[in-house]
Parts: structure tokens; sequence; C-alpha cells
């Protein structure tokens, strides 16, 4: 529960970063607690009324944490923080608060001489307030970023494969490289895939990876990142494990890889640890070093 309360936490926070939409959504629900409700029929009113007042209920309970967890644990660990949000109906409520400004401001400073250039300045400008708040989508991916991470995957892959004349692979790498390589070439064969990382890829499915694969894939993040040869692992059971380079040298066995690629900032004990452990010598390309063990 712990971990989901701070991803709900670390999620309202990059789910603000990159747009103020919900800062326009709390506006649009001040405006209609606060403001000057106007008139309507009993039932347009009525459906107005629940209609923000289910809104209100589900925005606190997307912003405050405990309830964000609890919103998280409903919909499974396979969605990010910001699927909660489905659940919200922002843009008709925005749309609403909107209209209702609007038509206030209209009634109120648009009388006499151009009066429909009047109305026409207001409309830009609450497009503009509109557009300059961003959306409520987080950016998924930095689309510069992707390119370069596929081309240096493509570069690496193209050495391993020998320009596609190798075909009979299974690759152990970093996330980097192992998001690109089914792509960049159909024949290789992977431990792990993409939704290891990604769990929304495997929303409709039963099947899970086993505490082998997970190991593996959490020690190469921490590898990479911190060029160290030990990761702290959870298991499911909440037990806190330490996998080492030894460990994951005899657990890829099972998986007949035939190439690895360990990150270029890697310890120098590490990497001849595990040069040691298969008896050959490590090749460095495109700043990673490269084990073939086939």
């Amino acid at each position: 529960m712990t971990e989901l309360i701070r991803n709900a936490w670390l999620g309202w926070q990059d789910y603000t970063e990159h747009g103020k939409m919900a800062a326009l959504l709390l506006l649009a629900l001040l405006l209609y607690w606060f403001g000057n409700k106007r008139s309507g029929s009993k039932e347009m009113m009525s459906r107005r009324h629940t209609l923000v007042s289910y809104t209100t209920v589900m925005t606190v309970c997307c912003i405050c944490p405990l309830t964000a967890a609890a919103l998280m644990a409903y919909q499974t660990k396979f969605y990010d923080y910001q699927w909660i949000w489905g659940a919200v109906p922002v843009t008709i409520v925005i749309a609403l608060a909107a209209t209702q400004l609007w038509t206030e401001l209209a009634d109120k400073y648009t009388g006499g001489d151009g009066a429909g250039w009047k109305r026409a300045g207001i409309t830009v400008l609450f497009a503009c307030v509109i557009y300059l708040c961003g959306s409520m989508q987080s950016a998924v991916w930095d689309e510069d970023e992707a390119a370069q991470n596929r081309q240096k995957a493509e570069r690496v892959l193209e050495i391993i494969t020998e320009n596609g004349q190798n075909k009979d692979i299974c690759l152990w790498a970093p996330q980097g490289i192992m998001e690109y390589a089914r792509a960049l070439d159909g024949s290789i064969v992977l431990p792990y895939g993409r939704n290891m990382w990604d769990g929304a890829l495997s929303a409709y499915s039963y099947d899970t990876y086993g505490e082998e694969e997970k190991m593996l894939y959490v020690w190469m993040c921490h590898a990479e990142a911190a060029g160290e040869g030990e990761a702290e692992y959870q298991t499911e059971t909440g037990e806190t494990k330490i996998v080492t380079a030894a460990e994951c040298m005899e657990m890829i066995n099972q998986f007949a890889v035939t190439h690895i690629i360990l990150p270029g900032n890697l310890q120098q004990e590490v990497l001849t640890e595990a040069e040691a452990h298969w008896g050959i010598q490590a090749e460095d390309i495109e700043g990673y070093y490269l084990l073939c063990i086939e």
C-alpha cells in the first residue's frame, strides 16, 4: 500500500508537470460552487448539480494520495496513475464552466456598438487560455530521444546479427536495446519483452513473468544506472533480496541466451567476473560490452 501511495503522489506531480488542465478543472469547480449559478429549468439544474458533484468527489479522490492509491489498486498495476482520471469528466465540466463564464461576460461587457467583435475577442481569449493550459496527457516519450535510442539499438543489432545474416540469437541486454530488438529483427529471441516495464501491454493477459526474469530485468536496470554488480530486488511476498552478477549469469542458462550486452559504465570487476564465468573476452561496441556465449 505504501508503494501505491508513493506512486500516486509521484503520478500526480508528473501529471501536472505536462499541462495545467487539472488547474483549469479545479477553477471550473470553484466557479460552480462559489460563483453565480445561472438559472435554468429545474431538471437541467438538477442534472448539472449531479454532474459537478460527481466530478468534485472523483477529482478529490484522484488528487488525494490515499484514495488515488485505492483507485490504482482497483484498476490493477497494469495501468499507471493517469488512467484513474478516466473516471473524471474533465472536458465536460470545463466546457460547462467556460460556457457559463462566457455567457456572463458576453451579457455584461458586449452591449452597444461592436458587440460582435467584443464577443469574438472573449472567445479568442478563452481559446488561448485553454490552449496554454496544455493537456491532461503526460508525455509518453521524447521523440528525439526515442529516435536516438532506436538508431543506437539498430547499430548494435547490426553488429550482433552480422547485418541480418545471423538468425539464431537469444539476446539479454539493457532496456534501450531490447525495446527495439524485435521491431528491428523479428528473428531475435528475448528472455522478456516490453511488457516487463510497460505493464499496460499485459492488461488483457493472465500470463506473468517468473521471479528469474524479473530479477534479470532489475539487475540489468540497476547495472545500467549505477554500474554496480549487485541490485536489490523485492519479491512478491515483500522480501528484499540482493541479486548479484554471478546469479544472473547462472539464471540466463535456462533461457538459452546466446548474446549478452552489458552497460558500458559497468564496474571493471563486475565485467571481469562475467568474462571469467563464460571464459570469453567482452567486445566493446557502441558504448556497450558484448559477450557472445553461443
